[in-house]
């Protein structure tokens, strides 16, 4: 199936995503240099010695919120890449499930999006239905 897109909207969603990519690296960056880090935050060499307890245990949050905050702009770039891919293969603004044409009001507000709306429904409820699964004892 073909996008219902113009060529113009095409190239204002492409181009939208591409300042986003660049927006969420810099962003990635500064979390990264705000630890003095050039790898990611989860890498095993962190920061330089905490003096105290009490000291320890704000640096121990802050690293904590900056790695929570890195993981999630590091999970909408993966998104927003995905997005730009879909540019390159011919099919952004298609739905991964069925391949309709996603509504251009909600690539507006969600460029990236993968999904119509009725196919995002039942892929959240999919992922909630897997987060009540029980663990298994293997």
């Amino acid at each position: 199936m073909e996008t219902m897109l113009s060529p113009i909207t095409l190239e204002a969603f492409r181009a939208q995503l591409m300042r986003e990519h660049s927006h969420l690296q810099e962003q990635i960056a500064d979390l990264r240099q705000a630890e003095g880090l050039e790898q990611p935050l989860g890498s095993l060499e962190r920061r330089g010695e905490v003096t105290d307890q009490a000291d320890e245990g704000m640096d121990q949050a802050e690293w904590d919120r900056m790695r929570i905050e890195e993981l999630a702009l590091t999970d909408r770039l993966t998104e927003v890449d995905h997005a730009l891919a879909k540019f390159l293969a011919g099919i952004y603004g298609l739905c991964e499930t069925c391949g309709r044409p996603i509504p251009e009001a909600r690539l507006r507000a969600l460029p990236e999006a993968r999904f119509d709306i009725e196919h995002q429904a039942a892929f959240e409820r999919s992922i909630h239905a897997e987060e009540l699964l029980p663990e298994s004892s293997f």
